[in-house]
């Protein structure tokens, strides 16, 4: 569908977050950096990647990194205690754990043989 004039170049919105908007593009540089930081870090196709934390753009970009990679997406319930958390990334097969800020207390409280960690 043709956009009105003056508005071709505009750069379309992916999604508007606590007021800010977030462009396509963004999205894209940022889940394709977290793809190449994860590759760096080993994981691979078929491998599991957990992200904790409440509804953010780091969730889409985590989840879509996750894809680039042919890795498995495990979304967490940030309302989850530790010892649910260490439950569902035992049974999950997950070996990665992406974090939001707010979710630091309950990774900190995690068993020593709990995933790979990052705060996203």
């Amino acid at each position: 569908m043709a956009r009105p004039p003056g508005q071709d170049d505009a750069p379309a919105d992916a999604f508007v977050f606590a007021g800010r908007s977030v462009t396509y593009a963004e999205v894209h540089g940022r889940t394709t950096r977290l793809a190449s930081q994860l590759r760096a870090s080993g994981v691979g196709a078929g491998d599991r990647v957990a992200y904790l934390g409440r509804n953010h753009p780091a969730f889409v970009e985590t989840m879509f990194a996750a894809h680039l990679l042919g890795a498995i997406f495990v979304p967490l319930n940030f309302r989850l205690a530790a010892p649910e958390v260490a439950y569902m990334l035992d049974h999950s097969g997950a070996e990665t754990l992406i974090y939001a800020p707010e979710c630091a207390d309950v990774v900190h409280a995690l068993p020593e043989d709990a995933p790979d960690t990052a705060s996203r």
